[in-house]
């Protein structure tokens, strides 16, 4: 089917002239402060509030059809369900209009209710399920109807944070697995940005394109989060596409497009044998990565690059450093089954890696800031060779910084090197800063003593290796009175069970490795016929 959603000058005492056209199959988010229009703008689409102008979708005028005709779900702000009706009652009203035999109903509503995962809450009443569940019982009565059109109004606002990651994983895997279009608002930047194909900004009743900020603060202060607009009243065509990654992605480094090419010719140098002999290459495929554990994701710009390198299309993607839970889809792709199978096992493994880095830095940089919220967390250069590139995206997608990126841009003098030189601390180190006077000068020791007669010389920063958290916060105190007072960083055995203990020290950095050897998260990848 082609024709999207068209509006042509919709108007009422909230909206002016809205315009917009969104090609069937995109994910659109709608922001703006409160008061805006925007649930206004939901309704008016429905067929629940009176206006003028037009509204098409498929490529036929809806704007006089009744709520119940026009083939659309919507999931209201306040979930509307009935609290007398199991949830299985509150689908059946849904489909009180539909020709279908007792039977048929049933077996739509156990299906649907399977596919969101609340089967066994059937019989149960909403007043008798969680916050999460009655917003899938809500998106179920939506879908109930096979809709092509589906409308959401705040859909995640009232939960904790890990249901709402949750949840925004499950309506993108619908969207997909549905094919439906879909419009939603949000208060949330972050998750306008990252669930929305496009980003439409409502300000007074008028509707704009939204442009990325630089910052997210950019967009908060004022303007109610509204986002900045670019100037027009028409509106470009929205289609379907990869979602604009977060505002925390825009720092990372990806690896470049030899670097994958050269990674997919390691699997496959001479073309995918197995799909070659079975001749299925040409049949059309579509392809989802999903987290079967929590997870922090890392790599999934990389693995959709190779996909369409390989020959397929992005269909959606969440960005790198996107905290999800269990089940969620993150990547999904469409494509002939040759190209699908071609980048799927190095795209898989290349995130179940980079996102096990996160993963592990992200639960240091946590139970670290727990207690200090001020310190810092960086990793040192010992990933595997080879791998720098996508370890560090993958330590900056957890929130941890970078100790040193190599030997050739920080100054670490080692007891190694120390070896070399003679008593006279002083001495080297104001030769050492004459010679590179724009640099830190950092010097590792594992003894007290020698820090603090270090840090008299003249250190910027004091690198304890391997000391016990007591003695960190022994020389916290030594160094406490010096001008300036050096830098402490505690280096060695830093991990995610004992960070909270070294940060309570009150040093300023937590150097580790640990990240990089931490478990490669699990990733389901499930390909399926066109």
């Amino acid at each position: 089917m082609t024709g999207g959603l068209t509006l042509e000058g919709v108007r009422n005492g909230i909206l002016h002239d809205v315009d917009c056209r969104i090609e069937r199959g995109a994910f659109v988010t709608l922001i703006g402060p409160s008061g805006a229009g925007k649930s206004t703008l939901l309704k008016a689409i429905a067929g629940l509030v009176r206006h003028a102008g037009q509204i098409l979708w498929g490529g036929a005028a809806i704007e006089r059809a009744a709520p119940h005709e026009r083939a659309i779900g919507y999931v209201p702000q306040d979930l509307c369900l009935f609290p007398h009706r199991s949830v299985a009652g509150n689908l059946l009203l849904a489909l009180e209009r539909q020709r279908l035999d007792p039977a048929a109903r049933q077996a739509r509503i156990a299906k649907l209710l399977e596919q969101l995962r609340i089967g066994h809450l059937a019989k149960r009443r909403p007043t008798r399920i969680s916050g999460g569940e009655k917003q899938r019982v809500a998106l179920a009565r939506a879908l109930i109807g096979a809709p092509s059109l589906l409308l959401l109004d705040e859909p995640f606002s009232s939960l904790d944070d890990q249901t709402r990651r949750h949840l925004q994983g499950e309506v993108k895997r619908l969207h997909d697995e549905f094919g439906l279009t879909t419009l939603m608002v949000t208060h949330d930047l972050d998750e306008a940005f990252a669930l929305g194909d496009e980003v439409l900004a409502m300000h007074e009743g008028r509707l704009k394109a939204a442009a990325r900020p630089a910052s997210l603060e950019d967009v908060r202060g004022d303007h109610g989060g509204c986002g900045l607009v670019l100037p027009g009243k028409r509106l470009p065509t929205v289609s379907p596409a990869v979602p604009l990654p977060s505002q925390k992605e825009s720092h990372m480094p990806d690896l470049s497009d030899a670097d994958l090419n050269r990674l997919v010719a390691q699997d496959a140098p001479y073309g995918d044998l197995t799909t070659q002999a079975l001749q299925i290459g040409g049949k059309a495929g579509r392809m989802s990565f999903a987290a079967r554990d929590k997870m922090v994701l890392c790599g999934s710009e990389e693995a959709a690059r190779m996909i369409r390198c390989a020959g397929g299309e992005i269909a959606s993607a969440l960005p790198s450093g996107s905290k999800i839970a269990a089940g969620t889809v993150f990547l999904s792709a469409v494509g002939p089954a040759a190209a699908l199978h071609k980048a799927w096992k190095v795209s898989q493994t290349l995130v179940e890696y980079a996102s096990g880095i996160a993963t592990r830095a992200n639960r240091i940089v946590e139970a670290a800031r727990a207690e200090a919220p001020e310190i810092v967390v960086a990793c040192t250069r010992k990933n595997f060779p080879g791998t720098k590139e996508i370890s560090i995206k993958a330590v900056m997608a957890g929130g941890a910084g970078i100790h040193r990126l190599g030997l050739s841009e920080t100054i670490l003098v080692f007891p190694e090197h120390r070896v070399f030189l003679g008593d006279d601390m002083a001495g080297w180190m104001t030769a050492l800063k004459r010679r590179a006077p724009e640099k830190k000068i950092v010097v590792e020791s594992d003894d007290l003593d020698e820090a603090e007669a270090l840090a008299k010389a003249g250190a910027d920063v004091i690198q304890l290796e391997k000391l016990e958290p007591e003695a960190v916060a022994e020389m916290m105190r030594r160094v406490a009175s010096l001008t300036p007072r050096p830098v402490v960083a505690m280096a060695g055995g830093v991990n995610e069970a004992n960070a909270a203990r070294y940060a309570a020290t009150g040093c300023d950095v937590l150097v580790t490795s640990a990240p990089y050897f931490g478990r490669p998260s699990d990733v389901k990848v499930t390909i399926e016929r066109g």
